[in-house]
């Protein structure tokens, strides 16, 4: 059920901000992998948002002390980041009008063709 509810939020979240940046922080194993199968990277906390916002939400959180003292840059959690710009796909499309290729040999039929000779 948690995957579910995670991919559906994931989706909006992708469908709505294509181009940004989505984070979280979590010590739960569960919560790593499937973050981790969606494409997060865990980062540093200083690669996370410094907004007072989304720091307040920790203040629930037993290791909150632990966060306060590391000055938000430590904690028990682990902090994973989805980068939409890491993900997009680069094609390089060769520009084969640059490319010169040779001739490849026509294959002559000699029933209609006046230049070959046919002895029969």
């Amino acid at each position: 059920m948690g995957r579910a509810i995670k991919q559906a939020v994931f989706d909006l979240s992708r469908t709505k901000y294509p181009q940004a940046k989505i984070f979280g922080i979590t010590t739960s194993l569960a919560v790593m992998k499937i973050n981790t199968d969606l494409g997060y990277e865990p980062v540093t906390f200083s690669e996370l948002t410094s907004s007072e916002d989304f720091w307040k939400g920790c203040k629930s959180c037993k290791n909150y002390g632990i966060l306060m003292e590391n000055e938000r840059k430590m904690c028990l959690c682990t902090g994973m980041l989805f980068d939409a710009a890491d993900k997009l796909v680069q094609v390089q499309v060769p520009d084969f009008a640059a490319v010169s290729t040779p001739a490849l040999p026509v294959a002559h039929d000699s029933a209609t063709d006046p230049e070959t000779d046919s002895a029969l």
